[in-house]
C-alpha cells in the first residue's frame, strides 16, 4: 500500500491481518477519514490497531484562514488551533491527527515528528510552490 503526500499527513494503520494508508489534510480531518480508516482496519484485522504518522507540515508554517480554521475546530476540537512562527492563525495538523486517532481508539501511535516545510529532505508545496511528493509504503510484515 502506498500513499503520496507533500504537506498533508501520511498515516500507516496496521493490525494483525489488515493495513491501510491514509492521506490526511484539513479536509480529511473534517470528513472523518481517520476514524473511517481505523474502523475498516479494525473490521478486517485483529486488535490492536497501531498508527505511524509520517512527515507533515507543522503549525509553525501552516497559516490558515480564520473561517476555515473555525470549521476544522468545530469538527475536530480546539486542539487544531495554533499560531505560526509569525503569530498568524495556524492549523495544527499533527495535533488534529493525534486527536482523531485517539478518538478512534488507537492507543499505540508513533509520530516521526518531521515538518515537511522545515526539512530539506522532504517536499513541501507551501515552502517550494512546486509539486513533489514523498511516499509512505506499507508492506507485508511491516
Amino acid at each position: 500500500l502506498v500513499v503520496l503526500v507533500a504537506d498533508c499527513a501520511p498515516i500507516a494503520l496496521v493490525a494483525a491481518g489488515a493495513a491501510a494508508v491514509v492521506h490526511c489534510g484539513w479536509r480529511g480531518l473534517t470528513a472523518g477519514v481517520i476514524g473511517a480508516a481505523v474502523e475498516a482496519v479494525r473490521q478486517r484485522g485483529r486488535p490492536p490497531v497501531r498508527a505511524i504518522v509520517g512527515p507533515c507540515i507543522s503549525k509553525a508554517h501552516y497559516e490558515f484562514g480564520v473561517d476555515e480554521l473555525a470549521r476544522v475546530e468545530q469538527q475536530v476540537g480546539p486542539v487544531v488551533s495554533g499560531r505560526t512562527e509569525t503569530g498568524a492563525p495556524a492549523l495544527d495538523l499533527r495535533a488534529g491527527v493525534a486527536s482523531a486517532l485517539a478518538a478512534a481508539g488507537v492507543g499505540e501511535r508513533t509520530d516521526v515528528d518531521i515538518c515537511t516545510y522545515e526539512s530539506i529532505d522532504h517536499f513541501s508545496h507551501r515552502r517550494d510552490g512546486v509539486t513533489g511528493r514523498q511516499a509512505v509504503i506499507v508492506t507485508r510484515g511491516s
